[in-house]
């Protein structure tokens, strides 16, 4: 799983990305590898997840695969737009993901 994240986060340098946006392209890529890894590691310990997209139990597969196609509609987002808007698009993009993060460690740390 996490070979394939990290994989599509190396190819952001295959898009015709400025480096500022390759840094919040691959912020918002790292964030969500995190959720991903610690969504799985909360499903092995018995939690439910949050995310009505993707059920209370979802399976690995069904996990990394919507953080694929999260970061591909990004990928494409980032390619329709200018470095002015896709830049803080990208980072404000992070923001959920950063509260979910905090939130999945904070109850999973109760």
């Amino acid at each position: 799983m996490m070979k394939n994240l990290l994989l599509l986060s190396m190819l952001t340098g295959c898009a015709n990305m400025t480096p500022a946006e390759d840094i919040a392209f691959g912020t918002l890529i790292g964030c969500n590898a995190y959720d991903a890894a610690l969504t799985m590691h909360a499903m092995d310990r018995g939690f439910a997840e949050g995310n009505p997209l993707l059920g209370s139990h979802p399976s690995d597969e069904k996990i990394i695969i919507s953080k694929v196609l999260l970061a591909g509609i990004a990928w494409w987002a980032v390619d329709a737009m200018d470095e002015k808007r896709s830049v803080p698009a990208l980072l404000i993009a992070t923001i959920p993901c950063g509260w979910a993060v905090y939130h999945n460690n904070s109850v999973m740390d109760d």
